[in-house]
């Protein structure tokens, strides 16, 4: 059987528990990211964890909790089946060295056009105004996705002197 090892970003998701514990009793400052919210990435440090009890269909229930400080000091309750085990890394690591860009489908691609009115959405100074190209609000080599609320329209100079950084008019 694999053995838990916090070195190794990849660990399954059954040593949740022991990855969660290691990072907490060394005060770990992590990143980690939601199944269905995979664009965000959440940094700080584990203060507590805990057990959620609940009631289903006659059986009582429970359900691992971590309280987690952000950066800035406010803090958030996730429960461990919310948690993309495999993004939970030490905060020093950068996990995305190279990415796969995928396609935007072609009825995204409409969408986004109609949704701006092919006027682009990033204006900057060299702006030519006509969208003919779509932008990333959060750059795919940073987690960014291809759905529809991560996607805008932009003309030519603006997605391009926009490049990997995040803006939004």
């Amino acid at each position: 059987m694999e053995e838990f090892s916090p070195l190794n970003p990849m660990t399954p998701d059954y040593f949740i528990d022991d990855k969660i514990e290691f990072y907490m009793k060394n005060k770990t400052r992590i990143t980690f990211r939601l199944k269905d919210m995979t664009e965000y990435f959440f940094t700080g440090v584990i203060e507590s964890t805990g057990q959620l009890s609940y009631f289903n269909d006659g059986t009582d229930c429970s359900i691992g909790t971590i309280v987690f400080v952000l950066d800035n000091g406010e803090k958030m309750l996730f429960v461990y089946n919310d948690i993309l085990t495999s993004s939970i890394h030490p905060a020093s690591i950068q996990p995305i060295k190279s990415f796969e860009r995928a396609n935007i489908r072609e009825e995204v691609r409409k969408g986004v056009f109609d949704k701006c009115d092919n006027i682009c959405e990033i204006q900057s100074n060299l702006c030519t105004n006509i969208a003919t190209e779509i932008d990333h609000i959060i750059p795919v080599s940073k987690g960014g996705s291809n759905e529809m609320y991560n996607l805008q329209g932009a003309c030519s100079s603006c997605n391009k002197s926009k490049s990997n950084n995040t803006y939004r008019r």
